[in-house]
């Protein structure tokens, strides 16, 4: 299946074909707003609030791409990080890193820093996924 999505404020489209996206964000009500945000742009969307959690939903729902906050890459992500390129169906997972902190973490394909606007993570989601598939 192919969706056009577009972007409020952005000028232009972005054709991609639907995408999973996990989102592992302890904050419930921010995690609530990115789900209901990427829904409405047409992503299949699971959430976790932590990387426990987040391990059973990679099980279950194969994300194609993931949505972290950057403090729980302190914690455990790297060993997750792990965990998703050995697993031969998730090993080319997108990682975006949700940064309050502007710090660069090698485990991250992008980072947005805080606060963002909805169409700045929508730009690189779909950059990233047209990137993906080139």
């Amino acid at each position: 299946m192919i969706i056009i999505i577009r972007a409020n404020l952005i000028q232009g489209y972005f054709c991609i074909e639907m995408e999973t996206v996990l989102i592992i964000e302890p904050d419930r009500f921010f995690k609530e707003n990115l789900v209901e945000l990427l829904e409405l742009e047409g992503f299949r969307v699971k959430s976790a609030g932590n990387v426990a959690d987040a391990r059973t939903e990679l099980n279950e729902c194969k994300p194609s791409i993931i949505i972290c906050d950057e403090n729980l890459l302190t914690r455990e992500f790297g060993t997750l990080k792990d965990d998703l390129k050995k697993a031969h169906e998730i090993s080319h997972v997108i990682i975006i890193i949700i940064d309050g902190l502007n710090e660069k973490f090698e485990e991250a394909d992008a980072y947005i820093k805080m606060p963002f606007r909805d169409d700045e993570l929508l730009l690189k989601l779909g950059a990233l996924t047209i990137k993906k598939r080139a």
